[in-house]
């Protein structure tokens, strides 16, 4: 046999068995749904990121949206608390998402990922009219805000939310909203 004969199908035999394997997990994890509440963190606590997945279904309420963009979001906030956020940011963090909980239970009876879709409704109705009369940042505020910063920064959300153009070409700046029918972004997605 020649040497290049053997060496050519042993590198095919070599890769097709890495093809099928990599293939079957890739198929199992399409296939597995990721609960929010299995997602290893480092900042944030299971119940912190029940509370942000609720928060999340009134926010974004589109029953379209991937199961794996709804789980990005608090991946987002965690790294961007691990990363970014000082001790005494994470702390505020920690206290904000305790008071929030807090102020649910005091107006609702229970924590705000163990009410009734409708109080949770309620419950961000009035922290959304807080935040508009508040004179500085408030938690619900900078939630959101990441949030959706997060949402606006996948590739599901650029494109099927925002005018999406991944060969942009000249920039017009003052477009009528009814001539694009969406806000326009660039190219910066990062895919999921």
């Amino acid at each position: 046999m020649d040497r290049r004969t053997a060496l050519k199908g042993t590198g095919i035999l070599l890769g097709s068995s890495v093809i099928a394997s990599a293939s079957g997990l890739l198929m199992q994890s399409c296939m597995e749904k990721v609960k929010t509440t299995d997602l290893e963190t480092v900042v944030l606590k299971k119940e912190d990121i029940s509370t942000i997945a609720n928060i999340i279904a009134h926010l974004i309420p589109d029953s379209g949206i991937p199961e794996a963009v709804k789980t990005a979001i608090p991946l987002y906030i965690d790294g961007t608390l691990e990363k970014y956020a000082s001790r005494e940011q994470r702390q505020e963090f920690e206290i904000g998402i305790k008071e929030f909980n807090a102020n649910c239970t005091n107006s609702y009876g229970s924590e705000f990922s163990k009410c009734t879709p409708e109080e949770q409704f309620n419950y961000l109705k009035d922290m959304e009219s807080d935040f508009i009369s508040a004179q500085g940042p408030t938690f619900y505020g900078t939630m959101k805000q990441w949030i959706f910063e997060a949402f606006f920064q996948t590739e599901f959300g650029i494109t099927q939310y925002l005018s999406y153009n991944p060969l942009p070409g000249t920039y017009t700046g003052c477009v009528p909203m009814e001539q694009i029918g969406k806000i326009q972004h660039s190219n910066d997605a990062f895919k999921l």
